[in-house]
């Protein structure tokens, strides 16, 4: 994952998924990956739930805003990313 670009991004929704297929909040995927009690089944699960995740556009900023303060957090937050991706671009007067 390191040799991706952007894997940044990538991080957060893996261990996201780690957390969905295993129900335990690890704050690195290699602590994971690492742990004595780890199966081959379970990293092969967590990884199909991180795919599943990226494909339905699953976004990290998002889920933690509304995790932290509910549904009003969350169309704030909406409300932001939809106001920066349809802002008329701005071109000189001429």
């Amino acid at each position: 994952m390191r040799a991706v670009e952007g894997a940044e991004v990538l991080h957060p929704i893996v261990l996201r998924a780690i957390r969905e297929v295993t129900g335990q909040r690890y704050l690195r995927i290699e602590s994971f990956n690492d742990s004595p009690y780890t199966r081959h089944a379970e990293i092969l699960r967590a990884f199909e739930r991180a795919r599943q995740l990226v494909v339905s556009g699953w976004n990290p900023v998002i889920a933690q805003a509304g995790e932290r303060a509910g549904w009003s957090a969350v169309l704030q937050a909406l409300r932001a990313s939809f106001s920066h991706a349809c802002a008329p671009s701005h071109s000189p007067a001429g």
